[in-house]
């Protein structure tokens, strides 16, 4: 038997893990924007003189997964039970926020956060 978490537990820790993320996913985005734009005008100052230039930035773009934290806010929002069973493979996602996708997310998105000036960790 797996334990029972409160459901209104559960959303609060859910929308605050989605807050946390959608703020970090912007602020990935306005890094990598940032980034973005001084490689295109490093690019632009070789163009202007001359030079051969490469044109792939290479630059992932930032990950957003806030669908998945809201699909589960719905989920619980609609649910009728007041106490939810959670396995510890749901507990860790939606209480610690340790998602199958969020290593890869923090890899990817870690520069974009430090160029932005992002300091909360993700």
């Amino acid at each position: 038997m797996n334990p029972k978490v409160l459901k209104t537990t559960l959303l609060a820790a859910v929308t605050a893990n989605r807050e946390t993320h959608r703020e970090a996913f912007e602020a990935a985005l306005s890094g990598y924007r940032i980034d973005a734009t001084k490689t295109l005008e490093k690019m632009l100052e070789r163009l202007d003189k001359g030079k051969m230039v490469p044109i792939r930035l290479g630059m992932p773009l930032p990950e957003d997964h806030t669908r998945d934290y809201d699909r589960v806010i719905r989920w619980l929002e609609i649910e009728v039970e007041s106490e939810i069973e959670l396995t510890e493979a749901e507990f860790a996602q939606y209480v610690m926020d340790d998602w199958a996708w969020k290593r890869d997310w923090s890899a990817s998105n870690t520069d974009y956060l430090v160029t932005a000036g992002y300091t909360t960790e993700v």
